[in-house]
């Protein structure tokens, strides 16, 4: 029988498991794999997922997700970026992986063209892959101090030009774009009618004194896809959920794809994200600063 080989493994998960397989066997390893935060899952946020179960809210939810919590995104969001995003913006997923795909495979034809700024989290090109095969991915490298060529992005632009994926803070970089790298990337979005798939997973852990730059609130709410989720800065990556935000055009359309594909997000896993809402982060503080001395140290 003859299978398909566009899309490869994932490497980072490739090498999470060669490291969890010498961890098995006795060896002192430090995995470089995976973003996996090396704190607990706060309490208050076991508690809450726990008591979902034990109170039996193990069923079916709305594919869109449950309503509190796609209302509390929104307010959380509103509040600090001001925006002015409704629950209808938003669709709960499981896991910021699905976000990208379910958007790359709502917006994407045969004919249209993706950037990708390099370096990328390695997940990027089979994700688009399988979300538009035939698609075209431009993949542009960034300078010498990580900052990006502002020049070779214009000049990738193009009127097949569908998305480009923005992650900031970067995996694997690290960088934080800055308030021309930005808006730069929303002149030429807005210029070519190109959707701008923002990955902000890591928006909370900002450190050595960094200021964080989002592309929400901007003016570009219908060209903006946002994603987030809280595996990085609430050590959830096992509960995997995530969530998109974006025009109700796209969130319909994603909701399309979610139905016959995942169905929903876990019921009691977007009471523990919920929980998120309701408590003060103060895990954080102490982890950015071990954070801190670890680059440091480094």
């Amino acid at each position: 029988m003859e299978f398909s080989k566009e899309i490869g493994e994932s490497l980072t998960l490739k090498f999470s498991e060669l490291a969890r397989k010498y961890k098995d066997e006795g060896k002192e390893i430090i995995s470089m794999a995976v973003g996996e935060p090396n704190f607990h899952t706060p309490d208050y946020i076991k508690k809450a997922t726990i008591d979902a179960i034990n109170n039996n809210l193990t069923k079916y939810s709305s594919s869109r997700g449950l309503f509190p919590l796609r209302d509390a995104v929104v307010k959380d969001l509103n509040e600090r970026f001001k925006t002015d995003y409704g629950a209808s913006n938003v669709l709960i997923t499981p896991g910021v992986k699905s976000s990208l795909h379910l958007a790359l495979a709502s917006v994407l034809l045969p004919q249209d063209e993706v950037i990708v700024l390099s370096p990328y989290y390695v997940s990027y090109p089979a994700i688009i892959k399988i979300a538009e095969p035939k698609s075209k991915i431009t993949y542009i490298p960034s300078l010498e101090n990580g900052r990006l060529d502002l020049g070779l992005i214009s000049g990738a632009f193009n009127k097949n030009t569908k998305v480009i994926i923005v992650n900031s803070p970067s995996n694997p970089a690290g960088i934080v774009l800055n308030e021309e790298e930005i808006e730069t990337i929303i002149t030429l979005a807005k210029k070519y009618n190109t959707y701008i798939l923002s990955d902000e997973i890591y928006d909370k852990l900002v450190f050595d004194g960094v200021e964080f730059n989002s592309f929400l609130g901007r003016g570009v709410k219908d060209l903006l896809i946002y994603t987030n989720g809280y595996s990085k800065s609430y050590a959830m990556t096992g509960f995997r959920i995530g969530y998109t935000v974006a025009s109700s055009e796209v969130i319909e359309k994603m909701l399309k794809l979610q139905q016959n594909i995942n169905t929903h997000t876990a019921t009691f896993t977007q009471y523990g994200a919920l929980s998120t809402y309701e408590n003060e982060p103060t895990h954080l503080k102490p982890y950015l600063k071990d954070l801190q001395y670890r680059v440091n140290k480094l």
